[in-house]
Parts: structure tokens; C-alpha cells; sequence
């Protein structure tokens, strides 16, 4: 069969979608038996949401961690990554930096120390507040 080497699949795939469409009529899966899920698709488009902690979405929907790690992880594709603080250079900071290192540069060469303060200071501001230890962000694999 040239099908089933055209698609990269068995031949016994294409022979039981070939069985079906020819009994049913139509080349879809089955209904499965068995149990629903305990989170349907319009609670799903609550989780859109990715800063919100899995704790809290668990007590809201009343199901256990362990079928919301799942739904979350297999049937969204979202994995929690930490946040991680990082200090960025804006334009503004780096020529402030630059003349700031010129000025310094000038100081040393005319062999001016003593109008050299030297602090041990720094001062970062983060917009927003997180918590390294328990704050995750679910974004998309690969991300």
C-alpha cells in the first residue's frame, strides 16, 4: 500500500481506518466509554490566566492536584517555569552609565583620589512583586 508509506503510518492503521469508514461510514475515532473529565473546555478558558497559583485553582474546581497538574501539563501544554529576576539596561541607564564612567575615567588620569568616593551601595527597583520560592508562570512548552 503506497497510503500507508505516503503518511508514515502502519499498515494496520490504514487497514482499521479503511474497516471503519467501510462499516460506519466515517473515518473518525469512536465515542470512548468510560468516565468524563472532571474539568470540561469552558473551565479550561478560566486557566488562561497564567500567574494564578494551581493551589488555588484546585480549591476552586474542587478536583484533586494530581488531575490538575495533568490537565494542565498533557491537555493544555502548560508547564510552570519560576520567575527569574534579571536587571536590564535601558537606553537612558547605559548613557548615563557611559558618562558616568568617562567622568570616572577623567578623575583617575589626572590623578585626583582624593575627590574619588568610593560606596558600597546598590540600589535595584523591580516593578512587580515575586516571590522566587513559589511563584511559577505556566506558559507553553519550549518557552
Amino acid at each position: 500500500m503506497l497510503i500507508d508509506k505516503n503518511l508514515c503510518v502502519t499498515r494496520m492503521t490504514v487497514h482499521r481506518i479503511v474497516e471503519r469508514y467501510q462499516k460506519m461510514c466515517i473515518v473518525k475515532d469512536r465515542p470512548r466509554s468510560g468516565r468524563p473529565r472532571s474539568l470540561n473546555t469552558s473551565h479550561k478558558n478560566i486557566l488562561r490566566d497564567n500567574k494564578i497559583l494551581r493551589r488555588k485553582l484546585v480549591s476552586g474546581f474542587n478536583i484533586s492536584p494530581r488531575s490538575m497538574r495533568i490537565i494542565v501539563k498533557h491537555d493544555m501544554g502548560f508547564h510552570p517555569y519560576k520567575i527569574r529576576r534579571v536587571h536590564v539596561l535601558k537606553e537612558k541607564m547605559k548613557v548615563n552609565r557611559y558618562e558616568k564612567a568617562k567622568i570616572l575615567l577623567s578623575i583617575v588620569l589626572q590623578c585626583r583620589f582624593s575627590n574619588v568616593l568610593v560606596r558600597n551601595e546598590k540600589i535595584l527597583t523591580v516593578n512587580s512583586v515575586c516571590n522566587s520560592q513559589n511563584s511559577r508562570q505556566l506558559l507553553r512548552n519550549g518557552y
